[in-house]
């Protein structure tokens, strides 16, 4: 893999990444908010309950999000940092986002199928859709990350790296 700035990448992508990093810090921000706000009622409602599927599904898609936005924080605000760095930060935070819509999604099956009445129809009907939604979005992640060629700025004073999807055109 080239370390070398493709020659097609423009200014305007490095102004695009700038935003894509301020938008990243404001949304760090709102997910710190709105943990703040939700505390209490967590510590109320949820920590005295019997640890049981459902809850750990609740702490993954809680606390998830937050071991994503350090690896998404910490790669686009690094400076002279190494291409092997940079895979090992974004490969983990983009399983991460797919991780926590997956545990997300599962949530909303446990809920419609209890308000269905736990109906073994419905357990089967909820589980080949899910599986059929979710094989394929689990390839296109794995050959989508594989595919990525990164390279750092070419001012090692600049933060971050950038990626280029590579399609064969075979």
């Amino acid at each position: 893999m080239s370390n070398r700035v493709p020659a097609y990448v423009s200014i305007s992508g490095f102004e695009i990444l700038r935003t894509e990093t301020y938008l990243d810090v404001a949304s760090a921000a709102l997910l710190v908010y709105d943990f703040i706000l939700t505390f209490h009622s967590e510590v109320t409602l949820i920590w005295p309950s019997q640890w049981n599927p459902v809850k750990v599904l609740f702490v993954l898609t809680r606390y998830l999000p937050f071991v994503n936005m350090c690896l998404v924080l910490f790669y686009q605000t690094k400076e002279n940092i190494d291409v092997e760095m940079c895979q090992k930060t974004y490969y983990p935070a983009g399983w991460l986002i797919v991780i926590g819509i997956v545990v997300a999604e599962v949530i909303l099956v446990v809920r419609t199928w209890a308000i269905w009445g736990r109906s073994q129809k419905v357990a089967i009907l909820l589980a080949v859709a899910g599986a059929t939604s979710l094989i394929p979005v689990l390839v296109i992640e794995h050959y989508f990350l594989n595919s990525l060629v990164f390279s750092p700025f070419p001012s090692p004073a600049t933060p971050g790296y950038i990626f280029v999807l590579i399609l064969d055109s075979d």
